[in-house]
């Protein structure tokens, strides 16, 4: 679990240099009463962040294997379906984090404590739920690692969208949950067919290929999906 979180906070190091100006634009617009730049600027970040995390997530994860072989090492193998799982974090993160700056750049402090303490109680109760054996004294699922990181991407999702809704009637953005999953699952299986189908040109040539081809399709979806 650890590896699999370490390797997706990578994608935040970019997010972060980005937070900074995206601040100081809403912060500004909304002091001057600009509802609709702040939308604007919003709805553009949101949709430049989400795209570039999804499309990061469906570039790795046909390659989940090899990276936890080359990377962590073989010993690594047993925990191949919690990192992939835990390689669903940078999206819900990096939205998260967008949102959160929107909730301070705009005085909304109370909502964000509001929706961090919510967050914080169902992390450890879920958290409990997951790990915990059917025969404790308040019966789990004992589902383990891979339960844990289930939970920990679903509730990062539940959020985003919980703090999209809040935002929705105060600033007119869009909010699509369900085209989001779709971009997400829909350029995971491309990308697993992509390498499956280029996999004849080798390793490398086939990797550029598998690049270009999905950064063409992710780029599409985007425009697709005004709702992103």
């Amino acid at each position: 679990k650890r590896q699999g979180l370490q390797i997706a906070a990578i994608s935040l190091l970019a997010v972060n240099s980005i937070l900074r100006i995206f601040w100081k634009e809403i912060s500004e617009a909304h002091a001057a009463a600009r509802t609709e730049y702040v939308r604007i600027i919003y709805t553009r970040t949101s949709r430049a962040v989400f795209a570039a995390a999804a499309f990061g997530v469906a570039l790795v994860m046909p390659w989940t294997q090899e990276i936890i072989t080359y990377v962590l090492g073989p010993r690594y193998q047993p925990g191949l379906m919690t990192i992939t799982i835990l390689l669903l974090m940078p999206v819900a993160q990096s939205l998260g984090q967008v949102s959160g700056t929107m909730f301070l750049a705009t005085k909304e402090t109370r909502v964000a404590a509001v929706l961090g303490i919510g967050a914080a109680i169902l992390g450890i109760a879920g958290s409990y739920f997951v790990l915990a054996p059917s025969s404790a004294a308040v019966p789990g699922a004992g589902f383990g690692a891979e339960g844990l990181a289930i939970k920990m991407v679903g509730l990062g999702f539940l959020m985003v969208w919980v703090a999209a809704y809040w935002l929705k009637p105060r600033f007119g953005i869009p909010v699509s949950p369900l085209q989001q999953v779709i971009v997400i699952a829909g350029g995971i299986a491309i990308s697993f067919a992509l390498r499956y189908l280029l996999s004849p040109l080798g390793d490398f040539l086939g990797a550029l290929f598998h690049f270009g081809l999905l950064l063409a399709l992710m780029l599409g979806s985007i425009v697709t999906f005004p709702s992103l």
